[in-house]
């Protein structure tokens, strides 16, 4: 039985549902309504990061870097299939290739908080490599320090993190140079309370506690005292352990003469043998209290004063012959005063 004409929908409202459809197909939609007490639970807090400023100035740094991938992992390098002689003459090319490395890249002085020193990029390609071209470096390469207001901390702290079988291989080295500034350098025109030659005095204490108290030390005499402190931190450092065997090359630069004055290189280095090395060497002796004098430290002492010999002999000209006698004198007496410690 069809369905009776009066249930059928008409024609006007079938359109009429297609353009408007029912209520009760799509409820009607209330905005929530929202709290006005805050969430029962917090906001959870991140962990605070373990890196330091150096790590995280790495990371920024090599994060766009394009990585490089071995082509096969499970080959060896073709570097490695050579023999240990082809590497090494290789190695020795890539780092004699350089001139002399002079360390430190920029002058050192106490008050500086990092020493940058002047190493090959080879050395810090992997462990194998670095091990392997150690000898070529260390025992072939010509290196040199520069040394100001006598101070040699740099040399020892770069010996001291050197690792063993590597500073081995300086006793082999016959070009190891230490470059002297005779001159003195003041850090302060006007310096402060407290402060000497090139760092505050509690930092002098420190350093000369080894040889004497500095405070004891009349005051115009101080300088010389440091000083004297440490050229016998450095010679009694140098004679011991694995450096004993080192020979080190002294080269001193005396300051340059200005245009008034009658002086040549010659006069400046007489000079600073005269005023300094003398005048520690004799009379600083006597504000030691504390070590002695080994007889390694003697040597080493002889041969700082053997090239100071030599440097007289490159630098003395023609005519002067009263600076030449004035000269043999004043090393006389320092060597003297040496043999009595």
């Amino acid at each position: 039985m069809g369905t009776p004409r009066y249930a059928s929908p008409t024609t006007a409202s079938t359109l009429k549902s297609r353009h408007h459809p029912s209520t009760s197909e799509t409820p009607p939609t209330t905005p929530m309504k929202q709290s006005s007490s805050p969430s029962c639970t917090p906001k959870k807090l991140k962990r605070p990061s373990t890196l330091t400023t150096t790590q995280r100035l790495t990371i920024s740094r090599t994060a766009n870097l394009y990585p490089i991938k071995p082509s096969n992992p499970s080959v060896l390098s073709p570097l490695s299939l050579l023999p240990t002689e082809i590497r090494l003459e290789i190695y020795a090319y890539i780092i004699n290739s350089t001139p002399a490395a002079v360390h430190p890249l920029r002058l050192y002085m106490p008050s500086s908080s990092t020493i940058r020193y002047n190493a090959p990029a080879i050395l810090r390609v992997c462990r194998a490599i670095r091990i392997e071209a150690a000898y070529a470096y260390y025992a072939l390469t010509p290196l040199e320090f520069m040394v100001q207001n006598l101070d040699f901390g740099h040399v020892i702290a770069w010996l001291g993190n050197m690792p063993p079988s590597h500073r081995a291989h300086l006793a082999r080295n016959t070009r190891l140079k230490i470059t002297i500034m005779t001159a003195l350098r003041h850090t302060h025109t006007y310096p402060p309370d407290g402060w000497l030659l090139d760092a505050p005095m509690e930092e002098h204490w420190r350093a000369t506690r080894g040889v004497g108290e500095v405070y004891t030390v009349p005051r115009v005499k101080r300088v010389d005292f440091v000083l004297f402190a440490r050229l016998m931190a450095w010679f009694e450092g140098s004679s011991r352990g694995v450096a004993r065997d080192v020979r080190w090359r002294y080269v001193f630069e005396p300051r340059m003469p200005m245009s008034w004055e009658r002086y040549s290189f010659a006069d400046k280095l007489l000079e600073f043998a005269r005023d300094r090395v003398l005048v520690m060497v004799r009379d600083m002796q006597m504000f030691r209290t504390r070590g002695r004098v080994q007889s390694k430290g003697r040597e080493q002492m002889m041969f700082f004063l053997d090239d100071m010999d030599v440097t007289f002999n490159e630098l003395l000209e023609d005519g002067e012959d009263k600076t030449s006698k004035e000269w043999e004198a004043v090393m006389g007496r320092v060597r003297k005063a040496v043999e009595r410690w």
